[in-house]
């Protein structure tokens, strides 16, 4: 079973988000976790042993940017599938400086999100298939 985590300090944003993901074949069985900043994400993972198969990170957030969690995600979870989601293109080169698997701006969630999903899901297989992820 996959572990998605879902950072958005917009509420409705993360349920809109968490409702699609839930909607696609495939993802209905995914563990959904929602996180209100880049604080709480953090915790999970460094407190509370989380572990997030892939992260769907909102950018224009409150203390901590998702750009910048998502460069601790990579340090702290290098096998954690980053997709990011935001309202703003202007964030699409900075997020070159993490890895990440899609952009997506939050105006076509609906139509792009099973797609970044099953690039994540691709590169999480690939990973497991030549054992960097054992």
């Amino acid at each position: 079973m996959l572990n998605i985590a879902i950072c958005d300090d917009d509420a409705l944003h993360s349920r809109h988000t968490a409702a699609q993901i839930s909607g696609l074949d495939g993802f209905a069985a995914a563990k959904l976790s929602l996180f209100t900043g880049a604080d709480n994400l953090i915790y999970a993972i460094t407190e509370d042993n989380y572990a997030a198969d892939i992260a769907v990170l909102d950018i224009q957030m409150g203390e901590m940017d998702g750009i910048s969690l998502a460069k601790r995600l990579n340090a702290l979870t290098p096998s954690c599938r980053i997709i990011f989601v935001t309202s703003y293109l202007a964030f699409a080169t900075e997020v070159y400086s993490t890895e990440h698997v899609y952009f997506i701006l939050k105006s076509q969630i609906d139509e792009r999100i099973g797609s970044a999903l099953e690039k994540a899901v691709s590169a999480i297989d690939a990973d497991r298939g030549s054992g960097a992820m054992l």
